[in-house]
């Protein structure tokens, strides 16, 4: 049976790989498809990487977690209706990678210790730097 630390970098993949696809498109039509799809990848990543938060607020009730998981239904929503309003630009992607910080940063704030498992935040800070760098470098090129 595979590890979550695996299926965690499997989720990676395709980021990488729309990195890499940067490189070869040439025409607008294929940059906006490109950052149609990067945004549709970070959205589902964001949304799942808030459920986190939902699903802790839920059994205890507590209102700052259902705040975190509300506030990033926003965010996402106001980045993937940034991606269609600036299709051209490459501020959707610098949003979508201060999204992923933010969602670390809030990770470490709200998700307590004892619910995760011990090299977690450790591993979401390595997977936070490839998703941002890969996102980053789209926006550059």
């Amino acid at each position: 049976m595979m590890s979550p630390k695996i299926f965690s970098y499997l989720g990676v993949v395709p980021f990488v790989l729309l990195m890499l696809a940067s490189f070869t498109t040439s025409t607008q039509n294929s940059t906006i498809a490109l950052n149609v799809f990067f945004s549709g990848l970070s959205s589902i990543s964001l949304a799942f990487l808030a459920g986190a938060h939902w699903g802790q607020a839920v059994p205890t009730n507590n209102f700052k977690q259902y705040k975190v998981a509300i506030f990033f239904i926003i965010g996402i929503f106001a980045s993937f209706a940034a991606t269609f309003f600036m299709i051209k630009s490459s501020i959707p992607m610098i949003l979508y990678a201060g999204l992923f910080w933010l969602m670390y940063y809030l990770d470490k704030q709200y998700l307590s210790p004892k619910d995760v498992p011990p090299e977690y935040f450790q591993h979401r800070y390595r997977l936070t730097i490839v998703v941002s760098v890969c996102l980053i470098i789209t926006a550059l090129t």
